[in-house]
């Protein structure tokens, strides 16, 4: 009996590292082609109404994925759509590197990759969250592992935003299908125990007795907003595209640190969710209103990293480390509502960024600020997160 656990014990370990090294390439390969997609469509004549389009076509089928992948993850195995996903963005790269002539392709493309993406974050929590013991560590080493790949995809993002767009892809293409092959060899449960699946009340519940699953829109719309346009617009105000690079790695290294250390010392939920939604506002309005240089920019990046970081360290570890028969559905709609703000931000900021450039980063940070209403208003809510 304690050989079989031992074997289990290591079959699990070996699990997680996978699925911890996917967690960290895949953050990688989204970091490094984040920014190159808009510039990519800016490049090739698209508007910035397209440009808006092109940001929120693919999080909206991210919205809609993630529900799908959270309910298919109780019928079959999770890790069987996770791997479904590494096909889609696999062929999804290639196609960006082969087939791209005009902005409309690359809107067609992002729609697959929407998918994509929506069907490998959700399915990995948790299948991460079965094989991992400690779902205290889980928290933080997932953390690590994306946030990482995240920054180091920044820091090569520079480079991405030089090279010919083919070979970023390529590349890109050639890792997401290293990583399928390897998960393919990699043994996983296949059962399905009938008491962990769910019916619709059950998401229904999930979803109207606690509205707290909306607040990532919060971290994301910001995200969206700024990763969308900011390549875009970054030459259009006179800058080169290095500045590109050293904003997003800005954001996404001071949001690293914050969560990782507000997951150790901030107790109070609420406040941390509070005080980030302020600081990534200030940003957002820097970025809209006092970007004539590149320190302004620079401290816009900050803060809205700051920002984010407290936010997102506030919701996280309330959705990964919840019941086991529900975590594929509160995963899901913590994913879910983390696309909606990616939709929400580049839709409302294409439409005005065609009236001004420095409307979509207002805009955002006004409804930042709006989004604090409920949150002051729901004390029961707030009580429920803290």
């Amino acid at each position: 009996m304690s050989l079989k656990h031992d074997q289990s014990r290591s079959l699990n370990r070996h699990r997680a590292y996978y699925l911890f090294a996917v967690s960290f390439s895949m953050s990688v390969v989204q970091a490094v082609t984040m920014p190159v997609i808009p510039y990519m469509a800016y490049k090739l004549g698209a508007s910035q109404f397209i440009i808006g389009m092109i940001g929120s076509i693919g999080s909206l089928l991210y919205c809609i994925g993630t529900l799908v992948s959270g309910i298919l993850s109780a019928i079959v195995v999770p890790y069987r759509i996770f791997l479904l996903s590494l096909m889609l963005y696999t062929v999804t790269a290639l196609g960006y590197a082969l087939l791209v002539r005009d902005p409309i392709d690359i809107l067609l493309l992002k729609i697959i990759e929407g998918l994509s993406w929506s069907f490998l974050w959700p399915p990995l929590e948790s299948t991460l969250a079965d094989v991992y013991s400690s779902h205290e560590r889980l928290v933080s080493i997932f953390s690590f592992s994306w946030s990482s790949g995240m920054i180091l995809g920044s820091i090569l993002s520079n480079w991405s935003l030089r090279c010919k767009f083919s070979t970023v892809f390529f590349l890109s293409s050639s890792i997401s299908f290293l990583c399928l092959i390897y998960g393919l060899l990699v043994r996983f449960n296949t059962n399905v125990s009938k008491a962990l699946r769910y019916s619709i009340n059950d998401v229904k519940d999930a979803m109207f007795s606690d509205v707290t699953w909306l607040y990532p829109l919060f971290y994301s719309l910001p995200l969206g907003i700024i990763f969308t346009f900011f390549p875009s617009h970054a030459p259009i105000w006179g800058f080169n595209e290095s500045i590109i690079a050293s904003a997003i790695f800005v954001i996404i290294s001071s949001r690293t640190l914050v969560f990782t250390l507000a997951e150790k010392y901030v107790t109070k939920r609420a406040l941390s969710m509070f005080l980030g939604s302020l600081l990534a506002s200030t940003g957002l309005l820097i970025y809209g209103l006092v970007h004539a240089s590149i320190h302004t920019i620079m401290i816009a990046s900050l803060l809205v990293g700051f920002g984010i970081g407290l936010i997102y360290a506030s919701l996280f570890h309330s959705a990964i480390t919840s019941s086991d028969r529900l975590r594929s559905i509160h995963t899901s709609l913590f994913e879910f509502s983390i696309g909606l703000g990616y939709f929400i931000g580049p839709l409302i900021g294409g439409m005005v960024a065609e009236l001004h450039l420095s409307l979509p980063y207002v805009i955002g940070a006004l409804m930042q600020l709006i989004g604090l209403i409920p949150l002051l208003l729901r004390s029961k809510a707030l009580a429920v997160v803290s």
